[in-house]
């Protein structure tokens, strides 16, 4: 267990992740992009994850509620995680095609900061617990969505991604932009058909990788931008479907969009450390993970979970470090990406005892083999996050998001974090 004294150490250090872990695995999803880019692999077959193949849906999802945490009001808390979006907002959509039907207005109207979260219960349209759906990510100048209804912003997002085309493909000819033979992906590409992913029951609980994006890189890889390229000034990236009945369970879900929508970060190393393995600036690594949380507590104490859901990177150990000299604390050891652990935490601490009590010194950090890789003081964690305190007789997921966290170059990207979501977000406040 490291000490305060090894976490100053440490702080600076950053590893290759190489670590197995032994959370709860997702199905992975595979549907042409995203992947590790440090050898935690989301569609192996080990834990409870069924290996699948692109196009492939099959699960093994186990835990995440104990045997006593009877099923309650279902809640579903979305998370922007998306590492290349400064704001997002998400509308939710039936059927492809022509027959797409989108629903209501985006929410919420002034967007989510990186890191924020939404909950809510229904949607306007359609019943999240028992329907099948997809959701979709708008980012980029929401000025110009404000006012608009889904069906309304979601065309307009995909007109001025169409716009941002031609111009991005347009040659020296065109004024500026790059050569209309410029190479983007190797292999076979992919597209935002397809849904499915999701697990056919998700009420017992485990985790779900969602995987896909517009124009996904194939089984090749990813080649060198040559120059400039246009950037629209809205984006659209829609997540995988949520089959009928996987938020039916009377739980408490999370679905944190990550990876990347494209084409603000140019293509190259530093790229697919920030996106995945698979990225190129207009064959996006726009995912999901999708988890269910444990809403058990007690009187008291503080329960902790941690959801990985950064796309680019490999198995991590994530510890509460105290401002005191006391111990640290391991909240959760190897959670991969996808991963959610414990599945139902036991253990308990007293806010006094996890350093809560001075949330501009007490940091919670993410570790790889004995180092410190990256953290966060609590009191960011908390005032980005949206909360208002880690609290006593509170439960909470802490999450990892953004690059690689072996990427400690800035960029167009959205920085290594550890944000936090009640697991219980109906519970009020005492």
């Amino acid at each position: 267990m490291p000490s305060r004294w090894l976490a100053w150490f440490a702080a600076g250090l950053s590893y290759w992740f190489v670590a197995c872990g032994d959370s709860e695995s997702p199905l992975a999803r595979q549907r042409g992009v995203g992947g590790t880019s440090s050898g935690g692999a989301t569609n192996q077959a080990r834990g409870g994850t069924t290996q699948v193949g692109r196009g492939g849906d099959t699960s093994v999802l186990a835990g995440g509620r104990a045997p006593d945490e009877p099923p309650g009001e279902t809640v579903l808390t979305i998370t922007h995680g998306i590492v290349d979006a400064e704001r997002s907002v998400i509308c939710f959509t039936q059927g492809t095609g022509e027959e797409r039907v989108a629903y209501g207005s985006p929410q919420p109207p002034a967007g989510l900061a990186y890191g924020e979260s939404l909950s809510l219960q229904q949607v306007e349209g359609f019943d999240l617990r028992s329907e099948t759906f997809a959701p979709v990510i708008i980012t980029g100048d929401l000025d110009q969505v404000d006012g608009l209804d889904c069906e309304q912003a979601i065309a307009l997002a995909e007109q001025r991604m169409a716009e941002a085309l031609p111009k991005a493909l347009a040659g020296a000819a065109g004024g500026g932009g790059a050569s209309a033979t410029e190479p983007e992906t190797a292999g076979a590409g992919g597209g935002n058909g397809g849904s499915g992913g999701a697990p056919t029951d998700a009420s017992s609980g485990g985790s779900t990788l969602l995987q896909g994006g517009a124009n996904a890189a194939g089984a090749g890889g990813v080649q060198e931008d040559p120059g400039p390229f246009a950037v629209p000034s809205v984006r659209l990236g829609e997540l995988p479907t949520v089959p009928a009945g996987s938020l039916g369970g009377g739980r408490s879900y999370l679905l944190v969009a990550t990876g990347c929508a494209g084409y603000v970060i140019p293509s190259g190393a530093n790229a697919r450390a920030a996106c995945g393995e698979r990225y190129a600036r207009r064959a996006p690594t726009l995912a999901g993970v999708l988890v269910a949380l444990s809403r058990k507590d007690q009187g008291g104490v503080v329960r902790l979970q941690v959801v990985h859901a950064s796309l680019a990177s490999g198995p991590a150990d994530v510890y509460v470090v105290p401002s005191e000299l006391a111990d640290s604390v391991a909240v959760a050891l190897d959670v991969e990406y996808g991963g959610v652990s414990p599945r139902v935490p036991e253990q308990s601490y007293s806010s006094l005892r996890l350093g809560f009590d001075v949330p501009r010194l007490t940091e919670i950090q993410a570790w790889q083999d004995g180092g410190a890789l990256f953290g966060d003081s609590v009191n960011e964690i908390t005032r980005a996050s949206g909360l208002s305190a880690l609290s006593d007789g509170r439960s909470y997921a802490l999450l990892l998001l953004g690059p690689s966290f072996d990427l400690t170059a800035r960029g167009p990207w959205n920085p290594r974090a550890v944000r936090a979501v009640a697991t219980n977000p109906l519970q009020e406040d005492e």
